[in-house]
């Protein structure tokens, strides 16, 4: 930890730092830290596509997605030309969350159109599960998200561990029975 608060003393405005900062505590699974540090480098002016649709993705881990969070979900998207499957579905994501149900919908069969997916992979489960559940169709949305978290296991390499977000979301709605 000395070292790392060495090179922000030597180089507090070191893009690739910062960066490096909202990895570690991603990686730590501090996901509000990671936030912090992201929204820290978009307010600088010194966000990429990249840094604003992680971002959005950081705050699907706090549970709490702001309207500052859909506007970098959505300026990724645009920044990318709508034309980048990740940042597409970050944005798909957030707009479930948030209960914008026909946009997360369209966006993330938009982003599995770019991918040429006939059926969604096990981090587009979680967007479709959490749509089904903001229909109240609470069964189907534990359908989604235990079927996002099987096909989970057989991958990999996934960014911020969606295993533990849909874990969180499977808890959250069988305490709210």
């Amino acid at each position: 930890m000395h070292w790392a608060q060495e090179m922000t003393k030597r180089l507090p405005d070191d893009t690739d730092v910062r960066r490096a900062f909202i990895y570690t505590a991603a990686a730590r699974e501090d996901y509000a830290k990671a936030h912090e540090l992201g929204r820290q480098l978009i307010d600088a002016g010194k966000a990429e596509s990249s840094d604003m649709n992680s971002v959005a993705w950081n705050s699907l881990f706090t549970g709490k997605v702001s309207q500052d969070d859909l506007e970098a979900a959505t300026k990724s998207a645009q920044v990318a030309q709508n034309n980048n499957a990740p940042a597409l579905h970050t944005l798909g994501c957030v707009y479930a969350e948030i209960g914008k149900t026909k946009e997360a919908r369209e966006i993330l069969i938009q982003a599995m159109d770019l991918l040429s997916l006939d059926q969604p992979e096990s981090n587009y489960w979680y967007g479709f599960g959490r749509i089904a559940e903001q229909y109240g169709e609470s069964e189907v949305a534990t359908l989604r998200l235990q079927s996002s978290e099987e096909a989970q296991k057989n991958r990999r390499k996934c960014r911020a561990r969606p295993t533990d977000w849909r874990k969180n979301r499977l808890a959250a709605m069988r305490d709210s029975k």
